[in-house]
């Protein structure tokens, strides 16, 4: 039997503190109460900047600048010590309470101070409201539509506080009230407030953090970024920014972790930037100021900036960018639905990759799409997947060590011929359907004229029960070695010539047969909990027969050379990169099967091999039967 092995590394060698020595420890410091929410210009955020800092230099990252990995600027922000609000509740003249900052109302954002008395108007119909009585305050149940006179104020009742570190200047704003403040305020007769809210502005040095990775070509960066501040507090109570953003830090972190040790063995094509912004939340402050700082450094800059991500049960990752889609977006977004991912895309999202982007710099944000409770007080530790995160530091990096140049490849319109132009339109139209799309459906698309089918193929199991719901008669392995199974990928093939296009309406979601002898593909995750780390195994089975009836192509890279070596007293066909020709981690091979070919793929987030012996014996080391995976999913 000849075996096949593709060789790519999956190594991290930890050399951090326990308070960093994972994605979940990272996360967990980063949401400590004493950091009083990271909020630009305060002492938690200032203990933020110096650990990262010592993070990078304990990583052995170069300084980012040659005053060190501290990038100093100044900007004005809203010190929390310097705020002042109050709010009077009068019936008929009496006092009647003075409202808790936090628990009974808060400012959706810092404006101007401004000193409000006046009577309320209630709203008790949540609709669109208009009060030409300026002098007025209104009441509202409604969340959006409310039109005013002026300077009128509006208190809005609120379930779940949101709460803007930005400063709106000249508007007076909207204050966000809890239901029973509402309630109170409606049980009132001749009801009267008095607002205070003295918001004093200061300027202050704050610093980005900046770590370099240096590669062969100077003249080419890759900056990888996720802002580190937050918007402080609520009242008494802390907002943690679990998600938004300790979980993009503690993935930058993972990812530079891995690329370190891989520059050990092999020699970057180009430089990496690993930046950790400040004051995002107050205006992409940070990021603008480096990017200018940088300008004139480098020909061309990529940009890959990681803000909000990891959100437990939300199965879609967001890519936002600026303009006109370039190849960055189109690149990693195709290579992360390969890996199982439910990917869309946006071009209106804001986060630091537009102070990139308005430079003319490819760039993207890569994000969780159900964001509705980041600034509030949900935002906490019990709502990060850190599996997920996991899964994904590995995939990005992968990425990032196997692209290349193509990280790097730009279009001009004048390059863009029209043909190229109505293929990028089409690949457009084809990812944003294909995100759409659930196991088994499929629709027709539209552009230009040109009709094309696309199929939801692949999708990402979150447990075994959901999987069985789906394919009863599988049987997998749930755990082996202390590690349990976290999550299953599923690839259907089905020609494309099988679906007429005339036969279906166009924008139309149709539903296939979904069967076990519909798959070609399984991919296994299971997660083990070490020490001090969350370790992942995967294991991919590939039947050969069933991908090339389904159009699939198998081995025909050019890019690949292979060597045959012999191991065991067996033969094996180790394939290796031409780019990469010395890259070891991810174990790719052929086995024969009741007289049928299947590709397997063994990978381990936190194996380190020397060579393919150490290898092969790995695998033969897991407590793990492959034979049984094989019957029990494609017999």
């Amino acid at each position: 039997m000849l075996q096949v092995l593709i060789l790519t590394s999956c190594q991290l060698t930890s050399v951090f503190n326990n308070d960093f020595s994972s994605i979940e420890s990272t996360v967990k410091w980063l949401t400590a109460s004493n950091l009083h929410g990271r909020m630009t210009g305060t002492a938690g955020n200032l203990k933020v900047q110096n650990r990262l800092a010592q993070a990078f230099k304990d990583l052995g990252l170069e300084t980012g600048f040659e005053e060190g990995y501290l990038h100093l600027y100044r900007q004005e922000v809203n010190l929390p010590q310097e705020q002042l609000f109050t709010l009077e509740v009068f019936s008929d003249g009496v006092l009647k309470k003075k409202a808790e900052y936090g628990a009974d109302y808060l400012i959706a954002h810092y404006t101007e101070s401004f000193t409000i008395e006046g009577e309320i108007t209630l709203d008790t119909n949540n609709t669109t409201s208009i009060v030409d009585d300026s002098n007025k305050i209104l009441v509202s149940e409604a969340r959006s539509g409310i039109k005013t006179e002026g300077d009128q104020l509006v208190l809005i009742k609120t379930d779940v506080f949101k709460k803007s570190a930005q400063h709106a200047k000249g508007l007076v704003p909207r204050i966000q009230i809890s239901p029973d403040f509402y309630d109170y305020l409606s049980s009132l007769e001749k009801v009267s407030l008095k607002i205070v809210a003295e918001m004093e502005r200061e300027e202050v040095e704050v610093s980005n953090v900046v770590g370099k990775l240096k590669g062969k070509d100077h003249e080419k960066a890759l900056v990888i970024s996720a802002h580190f501040d937050h918007v402080g507090m609520v009242g008494k109570k802390q907002i943690d920014g679990a998600i938004d953003n300790a979980s993009g830090v503690a993935l930058l972190l993972d990812i530079a972790s891995k690329l370190v040790d891989y520059q050990k063995e092999h020699e970057l094509g180009f430089d990496i930037l690993f930046c950790g912004f400040n004051g995002e939340e107050t205006g992409l402050h940070g990021s603008k100021i480096f990017v200018e700082a940088i300008l004139g450094e480098y020909k061309e800059i990529v940009n890959i900036n990681l803000d909000s991500i990891g959100v437990k049960g939300d199965d879609t990752l967001l890519i936002a960018h600026q303009g006109e889609t370039n190849p960055l977006v189109m690149n990693l977004e195709n290579y992360l639905h390969q890996q199982g991912y439910r990917m869309e895309r946006i071009d209106n999202g804001i986060s630091d990759h537009v102070s990139f982007a308005v430079k003319g710099w490819s760039a993207l944000t890569l994000s969780s799409k159900e964001l509705d409770f980041i600034h509030t007080l949900e935002d906490t530790i019990e709502k990060v997947d850190f599996q997920l995160l996991e899964t994904l530091s590995n995939d990005l990096f992968n990425y990032m060590i196997t692209n290349g140049e193509e990280l790097f490849h730009r279009m001009t319109i004048t390059e863009e011929t029209e043909e190229m132009q109505k293929m990028r339109e089409m690949s457009e139209a084809i990812n944003t359907a294909r995100g759409k799309l659930s196991l088994g459906e499929f629709m027709i698309i539209e552009v230009n004229g040109e009709k094309q089918r696309v199929i939801g193929n692949q999708y990402n199991f979150k447990d075994l029960d959901e999987f069985t719901s789906f394919f009863p008669n599988i049987v997998v392995q749930n755990s082996f070695d202390e590690a349990n199974l976290k999550g299953i990928v599923v690839q259907l093939g089905k020609k494309y010539e099988e679906i007429n296009l005339e036969d279906y309406e166009v924008d139309k979601i149709y539903q296939m047969e979904v069967s076990q002898e519909g798959i070609y593909g399984i991919r296994l995750n299971y997660l083990k909990e070490a020490e001090r780390y969350l370790e992942s195994t995967s294991i991919e089975i590939l039947d050969e027969e069933r991908m090339v009836k389904a159009g699939i192509r198998v081995y025909d890279n050019e890019e690949l050379k292979t060597e045959t070596v012999e191991i065991n007293g067996v033969p094996y066909k180790i394939i290796y990169q031409l780019e990469n020709p010395n890259i070891i981690g991810r174990i790719e091979y052929l086995m024969e099967y009741d007289a049928r070919e299947f590709v397997i793929t063994i990978s381990n987030s936190y194996k380190e091999w020397e060579d393919p012996v150490e290898m092969i014996n790995y695998i033969d080391g897991l407590n793990i039967d492959i034979n049984q995976l094989i019957r029990g999913i494609f017999y």
